[in-house]
C-alpha cells in the first residue's frame, strides 16, 4: 500500500528541509516552496505529532535555497536561506 503525506496546499518547486524546528529532539518535515508569482513560503509539520507547526509562512525569494541550522543556539532549527546572486 502506498502512503503519501501532504504539508499545506503547495504546487510548483519545493525544497525539503528536514530538521528539528520545534525543539523536541525529532526531525520535522519542512518544505520551502519557491514561487515568484505569489511569494515564497514555508510549511512545517511536527515529526512527533504530525501537526502543522507553520503553514504558508511567507519568507524568502524565488531563487533562495533553504539552509536549516540552529544559528542562535536556542536548540531549535531556524528558518534560514542562502540567497544566490541573481545578477550573474
Amino acid at each position: 500500500m502506498e502512503s503519501t503525506q501532504q504539508v499545506g496546499n503547495i504546487r510548483g518547486v519545493q525544497n525539503l528541509a528536514l530538521s528539528d524546528y520545534d525543539g523536541d529532539g525529532r526531525s520535522d518535515l519542512a518544505l520551502y516552496h519557491s514561487n515568484p508569482a505569489d511569494g515564497s513560503a514555508w510549511w512545517i509539520q511536527s515529526g512527533a505529532t504530525g501537526e502543522q507547526i507553520r503553514g504558508g509562512y511567507r519568507y524568502g525569494g524565488c531563487t533562495d535555497i533553504p539552509a536549516p541550522g540552529d544559528y542562535d543556539g536556542d536548540g531549535t532549527t531556524d528558518l534560514a536561506l542562502y540567497r544566490r546572486d541573481c545578477t550573474n
